[in-house]
This record gives C-alpha cells, structure tokens and sequence, in this order.
C-alpha cells in the first residue's frame, strides 16, 4: 500500500512540476516567420483563402461577423461584414470609410468565435475599400506590423497578389519595424500596366507607384536579407485576362542584387495565379 501511495504521489507531484523530470523533451517553437497576405486592387476578404486553406488544411465555414459605422445625411446605419476563416488565428480587418471619412482597424482573432488551433503565425490583412491609394494603404499596414511587433513578432513574410505587391515593395523600400524575410509578389505590376482590364483611376497601378519609381531611378536596393520570389502569369494563354506583362511583373529584378531574385512564369491567369500548384507549394516551404 505505501509503495502504491509512493507511485501515486510521485507522479502528482511530477505533473505539478515540483519534481525534476528526467531528460525532458524540448518544445521548440516554430522558428518560421509571420506570413502576411496581403490581396490587390478591387481584392478582399476571400481573395487568399484558397492560398491559406491550402496551408493550413482548414475546411470549416467558420465566419467572423464584424460591424461597422456608415453615416448619410445624418442618419447612421450598422452594416456587417463576413470575413471567412481560413486556418490563420488573426485577420485584421479595415472598414470601409463610409460617410464619415474614417476608418478603423478591427483585430479578428478566430478563437474567439470557435476555431480549434489555428495557426498563429499566418496573418490576412484586409482592406474593406480596396481601391485606395498606396500611400493610404501603408498607413494601415503599418499599424498592422505595430500591433504583431507589441506581440513580439521578430520576421515576416510579405506574400502579396497584384497592388498588394507594390504596396508590399513600397513597405521595404521605405522600412518595415519588423524585418522582412521572404518578399512574394504575384502578377504585381511593379512597373505599372496599361492595361484596360483595371478601369478606376489608381494612378499607382498605372505608373508602379512613385516610390518604386524614384528607386528605380535612384538604384536604390531593396535590403539584402531579403529574399525576393515575383510570379507573372502566362496572359498570352489568356489573353481575356491580361492585366500585367511579364516585364512588370518582374520589375523588382531592378530592385535587388545578383542572387536575391527570383522569377517564375505560371500557367494561370491574373486570378487564378494565386491557388496555382507551384506557387501554392512554394509559399508553403516558405510559411510552414
């Protein structure tokens, strides 16, 4: 009976922590970066879901309901948005402006409304009016990169389609607090398009922004511990679907040193190119 009472007790105390255990097995923490995905001109909530379903594995339906403000002639109304759950723990959500001329950053952290273990270190980035300039877009983002740095983020990745590519390009080139590790773009026109498929007025999208350009003409590098991957789409196999010429696409050649650089031409359309196999298992090895 005593050497019953001996077991039980030891192992009590063993589970309380007040007893060494012998050759204690390490938990590692993921030393991989934050992955920030970041979608383009006229893009949204579900333009990198299928990218993040496929990282994580995730098949709920879960979605976050997020409420917002819009005033008109004095009359305020309460609007919802669905922002859908992929598999990454947090999604930070920008509101539209409205009539106010505002607008807030809402943090989603999907455990709060019911997701099993999601991945912490997978992070969307939202834009509810995603037609804004570039400069207007870095305000933002940059409060995003406050907030994950608060949370003790040392790295990042930057996985971004279209616009979200020149906004990511514009990040580094001016400074991000945290540091970038692996820059992705995928179709961003780095050196502007022509293209009539955009429409609007986004003088960035036309031009590539005038922080590229001025770095272009400065021969200005983006830092060399950062490690650049740019996708074009193959738009003479849709030519129905051409926004961005191969040329643009890879514009960030002209931003980087020898060996920082990487470029690849896919079988997809400006859409498709961001649930395509190879950049889907590219972005893997460089996320998980």
């Amino acid at each position: 009976m005593k050497k019953l009472l001996t077991v039980i007790l030891t192992v009590l105390f063993m589970a309380s922590g007040l007893l060494p255990v012998a050759n204690p097995a390490k938990v590692e923490a993921s030393s991989k970066p934050t992955t920030i995905f970041l979608h383009g001109y006229y893009g949204g909530k579900d333009s990198m879901v299928k990218m993040i379903r496929f990282l994580t594995n995730e098949k709920s339906n879960l979605k976050a309901p997020v409420p917002y403000e819009m005033t008109r002639n004095g009359k305020t109304d309460i609007y919802l948005d669905y922002i859908p759950y992929a598999g990454q723990k947090t999604t930070y959500y920008f509101t539209p402006p409205g009539y106010k001329g505002t607008t807030e950053m809402r943090i989603i952290d999907f455990t709060k409304y019911g997701a099993k273990k999601p991945n912490d270190k997978l992070v969307q980035v939202v834009f509810s009016q995603n037609a804004q300039s570039l400069d207007n877009q870095e305000k933002m983002l940059r409060q995003v990169l406050a907030d994950l740095k608060k949370k003790n983020v040392k790295e990042i990745n930057l996985v971004a389609h279209s616009m979200g590519g020149l906004l990511a390009t514009q990040l580094v080139l001016k400074g991000s607090p945290i540091k970038v590790k692996n820059l992705v773009t995928l179709d961003s026109p780095i050196l502007g398009t022509q293209s009539s498929a955009i429409g609007g007025s986004a003088r960035d999208l036309y031009d590539g922004g005038a922080v590229i350009r001025e770095s272009i003409r400065l021969k200005k590098k983006i830092n060399s511990g950062t490690k650049v991957l740019s996708y074009s789409d193959s738009w003479s196999l849709h030519p129905a679907s051409f926004v961005v010429d191969e040329s643009s696409a890879r514009g960030l050649e002209k931003l980087t040193v020898k060996g920082q650089f990487t470029f690849k031409k896919i079988e997809a359309n400006h859409l498709s190119i961001t649930s395509h196999k190879t950049v889907l298992n590219d972005v893997k090895k460089i996320a998980m």
